[in-house]
């Protein structure tokens, strides 16, 4: 993703690519957010257990979301959206506001 979040079109292009793959072999494919870093920057990790940072992260992750629903806007119940896998919140001190 770019300055302003927008999600790199060669990279989009090859996801969709491989999603093409395991539909036409009449596969489901679960799509998600998983690990993007395992929250080390130094891995270009953004996705923070922070709480300092959540406006930033929730900003992009919104704009990342909305992407990817756009490009799969037209694809049927074979193509389904996990928005993300294997978060943690170790970091927050208000669960009930991360868990929301």
């Amino acid at each position: 993703m770019d300055e302003n979040n927008t999600i790199d079109e060669d990279w989009l292009d090859r996801v969709q690519e491989v999603v093409n793959y395991a539909l036409d072999e009449e596969m489901y494919v679960i799509l998600n957010v998983h690990h993007d870093g395992g929250g080390d920057p130094d891995f270009g990790a953004w996705i923070r257990t922070d709480e300092a940072e959540f406006s930033d992260v929730e900003e992009k992750y919104i704009t990342l979301r909305e992407q990817i629903a756009d490009r799969f806007k037209d694809y049927d119940e074979h193509l389904i959206f996990e928005s993300m896998n294997e978060v943690g919140f170790e970091d927050y001190t208000d669960l009930d506001t991360a868990y929301t």
